[in-house]
C-alpha cells in the first residue's frame, strides 16, 4: 500500500479500515461522510479528485440495512480508495454533490433502486 495512505486515520475520521486487493477500504460514520470525502479530495497527500462510482448494497436482516459505497480515484497518486457508510431504512445520507458534482446521477440511481434518501440533493426525482 502506498506510504501516503499509512497515516490516513490521523486525518480522516474513520471507524475502521482494511486493504482488499491493494485497495484501501474505509468505513466512516454517516455523520462524518461529507467531512471524510472533502478531506480525501482536497488534502495534498491524497487528491482523490474523481468519484468513479456510488453503489448501494442491501444487507437485509442487519441493523444497518444499507451500505453506501463511494469509489474514489487519485489520478495524481494513481491509487484508489473505497469509502463505506451504513444506514437503516429511515436514516438519510447527506448528498455529496457539494464535494463531487458528478454524484448527481449516481445518488439518484441509489435513491431509485434502494430508497436511500440523500439530504440536500437538488433533484432526486
Amino acid at each position: 500500500m502506498e506510504s501516503s495512505l499509512q497515516n490516513i486515520h490521523k486525518i480522516v475520521p474513520i471507524i475502521s479500515s482494511s486493504i482488499v486487493k491493494d485497495e484501501l477500504n474505509l468505513t466512516v460514520s454517516n455523520s462524518k461522510l461529507i467531512v471524510s470525502l472533502t478531506v480525501l479530495k482536497n488534502h495534498l497527500n491524497y487528491k482523490f479528485t474523481l468519484l468513479t462510482c456510488i453503489s448501494g448494497v442491501d444487507l437485509l436482516g442487519l441493523n444497518y440495512r444499507f451500505s453506501i459505497v463511494y469509489d474514489l480515484l487519485s489520478i495524481s497518486q494513481n491509487i484508489r480508495v473505497r469509502v463505506k457508510t451504513y444506514v437503516n431504512e429511515t436514516t438519510p445520507v447527506n448528498s455529496c454533490l457539494s464535494v463531487y458534482i458528478n454524484a448527481n446521477w449516481r445518488e439518484r440511481e441509489v435513491w431509485e433502486r434502494y430508497g436511500i434518501y440523500f439530504q440536500k440533493h437538488s433533484d432526486l426525482c
